[in-house]
């Protein structure tokens, strides 16, 4: 037993020594290890406090200290040594701010134990004149406030605010000019320029502003035309708006009735043809012809009318132009109209009749008899209808088309009209580079090399202009080239 502790502590002493000689070797690689806990001075971090333990850094067996820290060891006692007080008491205090025996101040002779001067009886002397925004005060050295007043006795101008008489502190608002306009005048650019003065006899400010068309009035029966220009200027509290009338024109002499919410503009004693409008104006009583002599298609009456404008009666001549009927036609004789306020006829050319698809029924061989009647005369004849050619449902209905002829007396006339419609399968077509492509309304479409084609070219339009992503639609417009119509796609991105 004696032997195997005699072997360890050899053995112990052996390691230690090849440690060292290790750590001081400076050829043999040697990497520390912090874990050892010295206490001694060259490894101190913080000594220890009233609040907190002494800190010691770890270090390596090779003597090297790391930066970690471990604490040792106790608490200090507090170091009550220190006095300290306040305007009423006092107290011995600690590094931590503990306190201790904390006592009102005894002045002797002016001076308490703590070295505390009793203070002095203060009066107030309120000398320093001090203000803010609104008021103003005096105030004592020691801080101590006087009485407050609002700021006062001052005048404001257009562009100034009124200062105090007391601390000349500006305060309140300012008035803003009291622009007048003055004159104007045109620059080389054609433009008006207007100027305006302030007429506040403390301030005479001039100013001015550029002024733009508003609105044109146009003359009348009594006033002269002339046109609008508004201007905009600052007056110092705001933005404001005046306008000014120039550029005037002369009185047209033109006087104002108004039929049906038409306006017509009539000079005195000039001659009008009767119409449509002046004859309702007749009926209505807003026209009144003279001595109840009427108007008719070769003599002229006078007719008497009260302006809108300057509200004076305003004689015209009005005579009656024909007043044609509707037109009479037997097809194979010259037409005509009649006049509805005299005699005369008004002769025009062999129209021909006048027919109308009434009904068609299929014949045997695939043609159809279609019957046909004069809108005018009711003549009926009958046509044989014969097959033209097909169009295929697409956009718009399929149906197929058979073409007839007559004669109408003057002439022959060939017409179509359409049988077994379809309903339409709603595609839609572009042509492009004399490529045809095919779409379906609001159909969905992944962007390809058609697509950018398209594009590219025009022939597709973003509705929005916005680039689509992957699974994100966005709408294309394209023009339909069988139905001329727009219509609308959507896209989403490779």
């Amino acid at each position: 037993m004696k032997k195997f502790l005699l072997s360890s502590v050899v053995l112990i002493f052996l390691v230690a020594i090849t440690g060292l000689i290790a750590c001081n070797n400076e050829n043999v690689p040697h990497e520390h290890v912090f874990n050892k806990q010295v206490i001694e001075q060259k490894f101190i971090a913080n000594e220890s406090t009233c609040v907190e333990k002494a800190k010691y850094y770890y270090s390596c067996s090779c003597g090297e200290k790391g930066e970690d820290t471990f604490e040792f060891g106790g608490l200090k006692e507090h170091d009550f040594s220190t006095i300290a007080n306040d305007e009423k008491t006092h107290w011995k205090k600690c590094v931590c701010g503990e306190k201790i025996d904390v006592e009102n101040h005894n002045f002797i002779g002016g001076i308490c134990v703590c070295g505390k001067e009793q203070a002095k009886e203060h009066s107030h002397s309120f000398t320093e004149l001090k203000f803010n925004e609104t008021v103003h005060w005096q105030e004592c050295l020691c801080g101590e406030k006087g009485q407050e007043n609002p700021h006062s006795g001052g005048t404001a101008t257009c562009e100034e605010r009124a200062k105090c008489f007391k601390c000349e502190t500006p305060y309140g608002a300012i008035k803003g000019h009291n622009y007048q306009y003055k004159y104007y005048g045109k620059d080389n650019g054609g433009n008006y320029n207007v100027t305006l003065e302030c007429s506040k006899t403390d301030c005479k400010k001039v100013i001015t502003a550029k002024a733009n068309l508003k609105e044109i009035i146009e003359p009348n029966c009594e006033s002269k035309g002339y046109t609008i220009y508004e201007y905009t200027f600052n007056d110092g509290l705001k933005d404001k708006k005046a306008t000014i009338n120039l550029d005037e024109t002369e009185i047209n002499g033109k006087h104002l009735l108004t039929i049906d919410g038409e306006k017509l503009k009539l000079v005195l004693n000039e001659d009008y043809i009767m119409n449509l409008l002046f004859k309702k104006a007749i009926e209505e009583d807003k026209i009144r012809t003279i001595a109840g002599v009427s108007a008719n298609c070769t003599v002229y009456t006078y007719a008497v009318f009260d302006c809108e404008h300057c509200g004076y009666p305003i004689v015209i001549n009005l005579s009656g132009d024909h007043v044609l009927g509707s037109v009479v036609n037997p097809c194979i004789t010259k037409s005509y109209k009649e006049c509805t306020l005299c005699d005369y006829v008004e002769y025009g050319n062999v129209l021909g009749h006048n027919y109308e698809r009434t009904s068609s029924m299929k014949q045997e061989n695939g043609s159809y008899e279609v019957e046909l009647k004069c809108k005018d005369c009711k003549k009926a004849i009958t046509a044989i209808a014969t097959f033209k050619g097909r169009v295929e449902p697409s956009c718009e209905k399929g149906y197929d088309i058979y073409e007839y002829t007559y004669n109408n007396y003057v002439k022959n006339i060939t017409q179509t009209f359409h049988i077994n419609e379809k309903d339409p399968v709603f595609k839609h077509y572009v042509v492009c580079d004399g490529h045809k492509f095919e779409f379906e309304l609001d159909g969905y479409y992944t962007q390809n090399e058609t697509i950018e084609y398209l594009l590219e070219k025009g022939t597709i339009r973003w509705l929005m202009d916005i680039p689509v992503g992957v699974g994100n639609y966005e709408k294309a417009i394209l023009d339909c080239h069988y139905c001329d119509l727009p219509f609308i796609i959507n896209i989403s991105g490779k």
